[in-house]
């Protein structure tokens, strides 16, 4: 007689959600939120231990972008008429009668995943993706919880690589 094990069973099945976005910064974040909020489930996978962490560069949008958004001051590290963006090979200034604002990426990336959950999307944080296969039925995801050494799937009818 052969044995059931339902814990291998359990453990070989998948999530199932409609879109799963790798990657929560600015983009991930933002097309999640908007995916979430027109009714769709959504799963917003983060590897770092929050939204923004570990960002090497700060942030720096024009001033109608930043109201348009609809973010909040408190994000706001300063205004400022030019900016100076530097790179690996020089720089640019870059000026503009509305100006621009200038933040630190933890609080916007912050700010901006939060939205999205408040749209309705689930963020998992401290997740690494392993594997991503996509296919014209949908994607399998393959993730690794770092904290916990639980590995795992998600089966999403799309998926945005927002990483």
């Amino acid at each position: 007689m052969r044995r059931f094990n339902i814990n291998k069973a359990l453990k070989s099945l998948a999530m199932i959600t409609d879109v799963v976005v790798i990657g929560a910064g600015p983009a991930g974040t933002t097309i999640g939120g908007k995916i979430a909020s027109a009714g769709f489930d959504v799963l917003i996978v983060e590897k770092a231990d929050f939204p923004g962490h570990k960002k090497a560069c700060g942030g720096a949008i024009s001033r109608s972008f930043f109201m348009e958004l609809g973010l909040p001051k408190e994000i706001i590290e300063k205004e400022s008429k030019k900016i100076v963006v530097h790179y690996s090979t020089g720089s640019v200034e870059l000026s503009s009668e509305s100006g621009f604002t200038v933040f630190e990426r933890e609080r916007f990336d912050s700010f901006l995943a939060q939205k999205a959950e408040e749209n309705g999307a689930r963020l998992w944080t401290s997740t690494i993706v392993t594997d991503a296969t996509v296919k014209s039925e949908g994607a399998t995801i393959h993730y690794k919880k770092l904290q916990r050494e639980e590995k795992g799937k998600v089966r999403a009818r799309f998926v945005v690589f927002a990483d």
